[in-house]
């Protein structure tokens, strides 16, 4: 009997270990790709807060959060043990050689051409949450946040057209009226 109170010990000083340090080594990743935690949400599609809830502990990102980090090119052993660099060997680890970084606070290279594009990504961008808040009026209501943000980035980053946004939208609705009719 005490052999699985140990187990039961055992699992727990193993998730502690595994979790101790993580918020800081999540607030040392945004810090070197110099971005508040406000901006780190929308980088991740992370609903409000989240990336705050990470640095504070009070919440654990998910794999799919962690295979982001590592595919933006931060060590995963690292980032859940602290053990190793928090780069991968080759990667620049100065915040202000993210391209991310420099975008989000308006310091990208000044390159010709440079500004246009970077103007005509956010103005793109401007332009896909005008048109799904408008399709939100539309249909008279406002999905959650998540919902809209999700929505939001299948128009912009994947390409699903207005038409395709506007029947997600009537889909989520539909089943969301369901559920509530169901409780």
């Amino acid at each position: 009997m005490s052999d699985n109170g140990d187990r039961g010990h055992t699992a727990i000083a193993a998730n502690a270990t595994l979790n101790s340090g993580l918020s800081d080594r999540l607030r040392s990743i945004r810090q070197a790709v110099g971005v508040s935690q406000k901006e780190m949400d929308p980088l991740f599609g992370l609903g409000k807060r989240s990336w705050q809830r990470y640095e504070s502990g009070k919440n654990v990102p998910g794999s799919g959060v962690i295979a982001e980090l590592v595919r933006r090119g931060f060590d995963a052993n690292w980032i859940l043990t602290g053990q190793a660099e928090m780069r991968r060997p080759g990667v620049a680890d100065d915040a202000r050689s993210s391209p991310m970084g420099q975008v989000l606070r308006g310091e990208a290279e000044s390159s010709p051409g440079a500004g246009a594009k970077h103007e005509a990504v956010f103005t793109r961008l401007k332009q896909t949450s005008h048109a799904l808040e408008e399709m939100e009026h539309e249909a008279g209501w406002q999905p959650p946040v998540y919902w809209h943000e999700l929505i939001k980035t299948l128009m912009f980053v994947h390409g699903l057209d207005e038409s395709g946004a506007a029947r997600l939208l009537d889909a989520l609705q539909s089943h969301l009226q369901a559920d509530v009719a169901r409780t």
